[in-house]
């Protein structure tokens, strides 16, 4: 749906316009060069579908203002959004708009060069109430309806034509699920654990205490083991593929431990847990590594390979959606 993006004075981008591919587009570049800048663009553009409460007034020095140039295309025509932004950074360095003005070009739906001054947080706002009409029983028109959350000095007398409404709507809808994965969460190793721990529960398991992104990750590499998204997986980073590494397997050490549990009237209860300790291993050459001993590049590379690929089955078989979304 987004055919280019141009970014003016946002962080290190001063004037970067990227063209999107219609199937797959690649950003290759050395360290510091500016490659995920351009995706935190993307996602700028996701969190102006958001509705905002920020308080300008704390931010008493000049902010510098970014301008982010979307260009879409819906059933075959062509709608460009203006962004200008003022961006702060909070404590956790993700970028909070503090202030944005929107315009849209429409000429392809209108007929003329004029804008229209819509927020993409109203237009997603109206696209969802639009879709609810006939279960909340009254229609609505996406022009009345933009009147009457009293902007019309900003849009003008002209009613939006429908079809721009409806376009509109699927292109805020669409920016709201943009996101992306980095494999920078997993700079380092190190953190990751050398085991983890699932519960038996008949013929299922669940995971015990999956907290962090490096134990995630081992949870989902474990158990999609079986699964011919895996072997697709294993098919590039192993020995027939880039020979990163010659296997990964998984030492299952069954244990078990009694809970006692007081009820009321001193009754004591008792329970009996039977757990799984999984213990991956990588194999590299003559090797067993641990996955906090492999080098930050393969590991990078193993955990970025396998969303990836995942990424992909999800999306090709729903039933898996909920294992390793």
């Amino acid at each position: 749906m987004i055919e280019r993006l141009e970014i003016f004075d946002y962080r290190s981008c001063m004037h970067t316009t990227f063209d999107l591919q219609p199937d797959l587009s690649v950003i290759i570049g050395p360290n510091g060069s500016g490659k995920t800048n351009i995706l935190q663009a993307f996602l700028l553009l996701r969190s102006l579908t958001f509705e905002r409460d920020v308080d300008s007034r704390r931010y008493l020095e000049e902010l510098d203002e970014s301008r982010i140039k979307g260009t879409f295309r819906v059933e075959e025509k062509k709608t460009i959004l203006t962004a200008n932004v003022q961006v702060v950074a909070d404590e956790n360095n993700a970028d909070v708009i503090v202030s944005a003005k929107q315009s849209w070009y429409a000429k392809d739906f209108t007929g003329d060069t004029k804008r229209f001054k819509i927020p993409l947080s109203l237009i997603r706002y109206l696209d969802f109430y639009h879709r609810r009409k006939d279960s909340i029983g009254a229609g609505i028109n996406f022009g009345r309806a933009i009147r009457r959350w009293e902007i019309v000095q900003e849009i003008g007398d002209r009613a939006v034509p429908e079809s721009y409404g409806r376009a509109l709507g699927r292109i805020a809808a669409y920016l709201r699920e943009i996101q992306y994965y980095s494999a920078s969460q997993f700079t380092n190793p190190s953190r990751c654990p050398v085991s983890i721990e699932v519960e038996q529960e008949g013929e299922r398991r669940r995971g015990l205490g999956i907290r962090g992104v490096h134990r995630k990750f081992l949870y989902d590499l474990y158990g999609a083991r079986d699964s011919d998204g895996y072997n697709e997986f294993f098919n590039v980073i192993g020995p027939n593929g880039i020979g990163l590494i010659d296997a990964i397997e998984f030492k299952e050490i069954l244990t078990s431990s009694v809970e006692h549990t007081v009820r009321s009237g001193g009754r004591v209860q008792q329970r009996k847990r039977e757990k799984m300790i999984i213990v991956p291993q990588f194999k590299i050459g003559p090797n067993e590594l641990s996955p906090n001993q492999l080098s930050e590049g393969t590991f990078k590379t193993i955990t970025l390979l396998f969303y990836f690929n995942h990424a992909v089955i999800l999306f090709n078989d729903g039933t898996k959606q909920c294992a390793l979304n």
